[in-house]
């Protein structure tokens, strides 16, 4: 709208009155300054221009209220899109009206979660390395595994060998174990090799040997089959031949005792013609072998006629004479006289029990029998082990102190049985 009336001119600028005369004001019978009125008439002046200068027009207060109100209304729309906006990025609005407050809006894009998502994440502190941290749905998280360091190579022994939980920065080697499958027994698996190693006792508790050999009079050897026996498997060889019947009488073989009687029997013929006047001196001993039986005997029998005679005469000084029986090294006498002088022993009719020990005879010259066990003054306890040879022989010593030079003479004649 425009004015009618133009504003005043005043062009003398005056001078301000003091601050003091602003306060109090015009009194009555005051007289004024023509400079503090022009000072007042001019500023008035220029303000009553100035209003009309700036005052606007009602078409323009018409074009100013629209634009106002589109104003309004776009401030109206953006608040809806930011709410909107808010709301897309998952933060609330809390609102009292229709439409948001510029408050409201704020405090809604406060409540936007800000940097990633850890609503669903699922890591813990003992799923990260001690001293690295992370966020989840509660907030900040430090790790607690362990760190290691290196990894480092792992030789299997004879007990478990822990490697402690944690984080390695290298790979941990586990040492390869070589295992020869031929030294496994079968249906056994040791580091990842089955083995192949037979399984002897589960196949046969009687295991046929390989070969069998024999060390004489010493062992008996088996090769057994290569494989794994428990200790109660035996590893056998067949030998049919291997019984009690086969052995000898009382040898024992591997636990079989032996019943085979040896075929012993024999005789032979006895001569002997040692002359007369075989001298011996004092203190000195000589041997006169009569026959010597095989292993095996277990009686002998010398003499079937009365010519038939074992004797020994002495001359002049004295002798012991001694009728024994050596075997295996050990000596049984079955006849002794000690100072014999002058004088003629005989035995006919010769019976030996090698078995019981026993000895039956007929004195030379004297047709009564004698009877007795064997004297075993030599040898006390010995026993006839008729496993070894037998021999059967006079043992002539020369007596000390005998008043003459002991001679004696020997004769044997007749056949000697024995079985």
């Amino acid at each position: 709208m425009a004015f009618d009336k133009q504003a005043p001119t005043w062009s003398a600028p005056g001078v301000e009155p003091p601050e003091s005369k602003k306060q109090e004001g015009w009194q009555v019978n005051d007289k004024p300054p023509a400079a503090w009125l022009n000072w007042f008439m001019s500023l008035t002046a220029e303000s009553l221009k100035e209003l009309q200068q700036k005052a606007a027009e009602k078409s323009d207060i018409t074009t100013i209220n629209s634009e106002i109100e589109g104003l309004k209304q776009s401030g109206v729309d953006g608040k809806n899109r930011l709410e909107t906006a808010i709301i897309a990025k998952e933060g609330t609005v809390s609102k009292q009206s229709q439409v948001a407050t510029f408050e409201e809006l704020d405090t809604g894009i406060r409540s936007i979660p800000t940097g990633t998502d850890t609503s669903d994440a699922t890591a813990a502190a003992g799923d990260l390395i001690n001293g690295k941290t992370a966020y989840g749905p509660n907030g900040k998280i430090t790790g607690t595994i362990p760190d290691r360091g290196a990894g480092g190579i792992v030789t299997p022994g004879a007990t478990d060998q822990t490697k402690a939980a944690g984080r390695y920065t290298t790979a941990i080697t586990i040492k390869g174990v070589p295992v020869p499958a031929a030294n496994v027994l079968t249906g056994t698996t040791i580091a990842g090799t089955p083995g192949t190693m037979r399984n002897l006792s589960a196949e046969n508790n009687h295991m046929p040997g390989l070969e069998k050999t024999v060390w004489p009079g010493d062992r008996y050897f088996i090769r057994p089959p290569r494989g794994f026996i428990d200790g109660n498997t035996w590893v056998t060889a067949a030998e049919p031949g291997l019984t009690p019947g086969n052995i000898r009488d009382g040898v024992n073989v591997g636990g079989q005792i032996g019943t085979l009687k040896p075929n012993v029997a024999g005789s032979a013929q006895i001569s002997i013609n040692i002359p007369e006047w075989r001298p011996i001196a004092a203190g000195a001993t000589a041997y006169h072998d009569i026959i010597t039986f095989p292993a095996g005997t277990q009686l002998a029998y010398h003499g079937i006629g009365q010519s038939d005679i074992i004797y020994i005469k002495s001359f002049q000084g004295w002798i012991d004479v001694y009728f024994e029986l050596v075997n295996n090294g050990k000596i049984f006498t079955i006849f002794s006289r000690t100072q014999v002088a002058s004088q003629i022993l005989g035995w006919s009719r010769l019976s030996i029990n090698f078995m019981y020990q026993f000895y039956n005879y007929q004195n030379y010259g004297n047709t009564g029998n004698s009877f007795g066990n064997f004297a075993t003054d030599n040898n006390p306890g010995a026993v006839i082990n008729n496993a070894y040879p037998t021999t059967l022989r006079l043992r002539v010593f020369g007596t000390p102190g005998s008043y003459y030079p002991s001679n004696y003479s020997i004769w044997a004649t007749g056949p000697m049985t024995w079985a």
